[in-house]
Parts: structure tokens; C-alpha cells; sequence
């Protein structure tokens, strides 16, 4: 578990409160109205931390996917400002989101930047998770981090940690 990374996670939920930055925990990233930038967007923790300089600087990323008119791919790694003039319009395209770490995608990029497992990266990153009322919010985020930080990451206590060692056998 990276105690560094996941301790700026909550630097960067308090920012996302004290800025007024739209949070939205049911989407990695999405842009507001028909200008693509970081003002425009709404985004949930670890789209949040993907936009964050000090992430980006460690490897964590968000890339844009959409399709123009002709239904050609286009992709957009979102490391400046300058990146986001590059999308187009998002009224007359659909841009998807996700955050990326080492070649890993959304969940699986958050379970590797943080060095957590998978159970502890649904825990933190999966709005379904939560069992608080509705709407999700920093605070929510902020107060898991901390569970975690404290009591360790989850166990899936359904699956073996490891395989057990094989038996050995001796001749006489």
C-alpha cells in the first residue's frame, strides 16, 4: 500500500470541496457543456487524482476516447491544459474517460497506483461500494481513505491469500 499516494488522495478531495470542483463518483470523467476543460468537468475520486499534476508527475493519467463523424477511434492522453483543446466538442461528440497507470485501465489503474488489492480499489473507487445516502461525495472518499490507511486493505475473505505450500515427502 503506497500511505503517500493514498494520504494526497485526500489532499486532493479536500481540493476537489474547496474549489467547488463538480464530484461525481458514478463517472471517471465527464465534460459539461460544449467547451472540453478541467472547469467544465465533473469526474469521481480517481478521475480527480488523473488530473492532478502531482499524479500525472507518477504515471497516473486520463485518456479520452471518442469517435469522430466518420466513426474513426480517436484517443487523448490529458497531461496539460493544453490537451484539453485537442478534444473535440462535446456536444457533437461523445467523449469516455478513464484513468490509466502502467497499461492499466480504470479500477485495475487505481488498485496499481495506490499498490492496493482489488478488493480495497472497489472499496475506495466503486460507486456501488458505498452505502451511504446518495449523493456520493469527497467527504465519503476522504473518510474510506482514512479506514484504510488505519485498519489495512480489505480481504476477500472467499479467496485464498496464496496457495498453501505443497506437501512434502520424505523417502526412508
Amino acid at each position: 500500500m503506497n500511505r503517500e499516494r493514498l494520504e494526497h488522495l485526500c489532499v486532493i478531495m479536500q481540493r476537489v470541496i474547496d474549489e467547488g470542483r463538480t464530484f461525481n463518483m458514478g463517472s471517471w470523467g465527464e465534460v459539461k457543456g460544449e467547451k472540453a476543460n478541467l472547469c467544465n468537468t465533473a469526474a469521481c475520486a480517481l478521475g480527480w487524482a488523473a488530473l492532478q499534476p502531482e499524479s500525472i508527475a507518477d504515471g497516473l493519467h486520463m485518456l479520452a476516447v471518442w469517435e469522430d463523424d466518420d466513426d474513426e477511434r480517436h484517443e487523448q492522453v490529458i497531461l496539460t491544459r493544453g490537451d484539453w483543446r485537442r478534444l473535440p466538442n462535446p456536444l457533437d461528440h461523445e467523449i469516455e474517460f478513464s484513468p490509466v497507470f502502467n497499461d492499466h485501465c480504470g479500477f485495475n489503474a487505481g488498485a496499481e497506483y495506490y499498490d492496493i488489492n482489488g478488493e480495497t480499489a472497489n472499496y475506495l473507487f466503486d460507486p456501488g461500494s458505498y452505502l451511504e445516502p446518495r449523493p456520493i461525495t469527497p467527504e465519503h472518499v476522504i473518510n474510506r481513505v482514512k479506514n484504510v490507511l488505519e485498519y489495512g486493505e480489505l480481504v476477500n475473505e472467499d479467496e485464498p491469500e496464496a496457495d498453501p505450500p505443497a506437501p512434502t515427502v520424505g523417502f526412508v
